[in-house]
This record gives structure tokens, C-alpha cells and sequence, in this order.
């Protein structure tokens, strides 16, 4: 793979974001394969976090509802504050969860409850501040800050690489929703 040697941000990125969340959730899962102990534990979990950062900002994207550069404030923690863009999105979705639209009923609970909690619960707010603040991704977190959701690894990352895989399918609901607005 060619580096550019352009500073300046791409205007053709060579793969789209969805492909990115993507990578990241597969990445995670062959981690998954793997007995997970000592620092790759903070690692598996920062790219679970990454991963459901870029769906996030690629359904805004993709659908309308922001920019690239949208979430690059300290109200979105330099980007990285999935609550926050979780939120942002959801005071869109005129009282849908951004949990529902990624994850319809036929995927099942179990996603829909973790995703939920990675996003929302009060249980998993530090291992937030931690990635958003890119302590988790270094490891410079202390005691206490880093939660785990679920004992087991495969299902977190299916419910993660569950929700990549839909960012086209919700980007296309948003767009038709936002358009139906617009026309009302």
C-alpha cells in the first residue's frame, strides 16, 4: 500500500468508512481467537471502541446528519466521545435508539444489550473517558478505569462487527427519514 505523501486530508480516501468500523471489528475478532490476558486486554477493547466510533460517524456521515468534521470538538471529545455521538445521532431519529436502528429486533437481544451498554451505561462510562481521552489506547489508564461487558469475547465482537456491517442499511433509513422531513 502507497502512503500519500500529501499532508493534507484526502478527498478519496482509499477505503470508506464502513470498511474501516469493519477491519477493526475483524481485527478484534481474531484477537478473540486468542486467550486475551494482561495488555491485550485494553487493546481488544479499544478496537471494539474504535470500531463502533467509525459506524457511528459513518451512519452521521453517510446519511446526511454531519460532517467529517462535525465531531473534531471538545463537545465530541475530539471525536472519539461515542456517548456523545451516539446522542448527537439519536436527536435526530425523533425518539428511535441509534441501538435499534443499527441492530433491528431479528438480530436478537444480546447485541443490542451490549452495543447499549457500550454506548449508554453508567457501568462502562470510564472505559469511555479512557478511550476518548486515548489513555485506553496506550494503556496509561489507572485501576478501575477499564470495564469488561461480557465474559465472553466472540460475542462482543459479533455484536460490534454486527452493527459495521449495517452502517449502509441505516445510512439509507436517515436518508429516506430526513428526506421525508424536508418534503413535510
Amino acid at each position: 500500500m502507497k502512503a500519500s505523501s500529501d499532508s493534507k486530508k484526502s478527498t478519496n480516501p482509499m477505503f470508506t468508512l464502513q470498511e474501516v468500523a469493519l477491519a477493526y471489528a475483524i481485527a478484534a475478532e481474531r484477537i478473540a481467537t486468542t486467550d486475551i490476558q494482561g495488555a491485550l486486554v485494553p487493546v481488544f477493547v479499544n478496537i471494539l471502541l474504535q470500531s463502533l466510533e467509525i459506524t457511528l460517524k459513518a451512519v452521521a456521515i453517510d446519511s446526511g446528519l454531519a460532517t467529517e468534521s462535525t465531531f473534531r470538538n471538545k463537545k465530541f471529545c475530539n471525536g472519539h466521545g461515542i456517548k456523545e455521538i451516539a446522542e448527537h445521532i439519536e436527536a435526530k431519529l425523533n425518539g428511535q435508539s441509534i441501538v435499534d436502528l443499527l441492530l433491528p429486533k431479528w438480530v436478537g437481544a444480546p447485541p443490542k444489550r451490549i452495543v447499549k451498554i457500550m454506548l449508554f451505561d453508567e457501568k462502562f462510562e470510564l472505559t469511555r473517558i479512557s478511550y476518548a481521552k486515548r489513555t485506553l489506547a496506550y494503556s496509561s489508564f489507572e485501576q478501575g478505569q477499564l470495564q469488561l461487558i461480557c465474559v465472553n469475547s466472540k460475542a462482543w465482537v459479533s455484536a460490534v462487527r454486527k452493527a459495521a456491517e449495517r452502517v449502509t442499511v441505516a445510512s439509507d433509513h436517515l436518508k429516506k427519514q430526513i428526506s421525508g422531513a424536508q418534503t413535510a
